[in-house]
């Protein structure tokens, strides 16, 4: 036998002898472990038990949102989300739908005046004795006619009296408002206070008054959303009015609007055809 073969012999044998001992190691850990274990049973609480979901059914056909959900556009899954600007909304929008239509501003100036005194002069009625005479008001608001002596106090409480003087000369009379607390002189003219304005509004495409103002800062509420003046200019005619409203009520979110209205009277007429 050559040397060769007796090396390669002797390696064979050694590597027989150390798989035999790993063999018996590891059948004596594995009878340990049994002899451990043997006759105890388990112990602690149990795994809570899982609820194995049910699979779902196919997915119902997608439904395109309508625009009442506000932002809350639903896609399916990987399906890219065209857009547009929209100009008028300042906003991106689905391609397709349309913008909605701005809510008109939802009040009107009818008329933008300085305030009239109630009552004009209504003549006067000459006595022999002067202290007998009779001076007559005419009542512009109740639409009655008021008749009395110089140092009567005539008028309904509220809107009281007193006559000072006939000019017979000016046609006018001289009296006392002792709710003003101010002497004025009345004729057959109304008197207009050039100190002060008075703007009538109305809502909607209506004529009727709805709301009337003669300082910065009044407020107004309708169903259009809530008003302040913020600027009177009589020699313009013209009234800045502050609204402030919720035109979308799923984004709930307010929005302020300002705009410069002038009485209806004051628009320019349409040309007609030439004559």
């Amino acid at each position: 036998m050559s040397q060769n073969t007796a090396r390669l012999a002797l390696g064979v044998a050694f590597l027989a002898c150390a798989g035999t001992v790993a063999f018996n190691l590891l059948r004596a850990d594995a009878a340990r472990v049994t002899a451990a274990t043997a006759g105890t049973s388990p112990s602690g609480s149990a795994y809570p038990a899982i609820v194995v979901p049910k699979v779902p059914g196919p997915a119902p056909e997608w439904v395109r949102p309508v625009a009442a959900e506000g932002d809350a556009w639903r896609y399916d899954l990987f399906t890219p989300v065209e857009v547009r600007w929209d100009s008028k909304a300042s906003a991106y929008m689905p391609k397709g739908e349309v913008a909605p239509v701005e809510a008109p501003f939802g009040l009107r100036l009818l008329a933008l005046k300085h305030p009239v005194y109630r009552y004009t002069s209504g003549g006067y009625l000459s006595m022999p004795n002067p202290a007998d005479s009779i001076v007559m008001l005419r009542d512009t608001v109740a639409g009655t006619v008021l008749r009395g002596k110089i140092g009567q106090t005539l008028g309904a409480e509220g809107s009281k009296v007193t006559l000072l003087a006939w000019d017979d000369k000016a046609k006018s009379v001289k009296l006392k408002d002792l709710a003003l607390n101010r002497e004025l002189i009345v004729t057959a003219k109304p008197l207009a206070f050039t100190d002060k304005v008075i703007a009538t509004f109305s809502s909607g495409d209506s004529d009727a008054v709805v709301w009337t103002a003669s300082a910065v800062g009044e407020k107004f509420e309708n169903e259009a959303g809530s008003y302040v003046i913020k600027g009177i200019d009589f020699e313009a005619q013209s009234v800045t009015v502050e609204k402030t409203s919720t035109p979308d009520p799923v984004k709930n979110k307010r929005k302020t609007t300002e705009e410069t209205l002038s009485p209806l009277a004051l628009a320019a007429p349409v040309s007609g055809p030439a004559q």
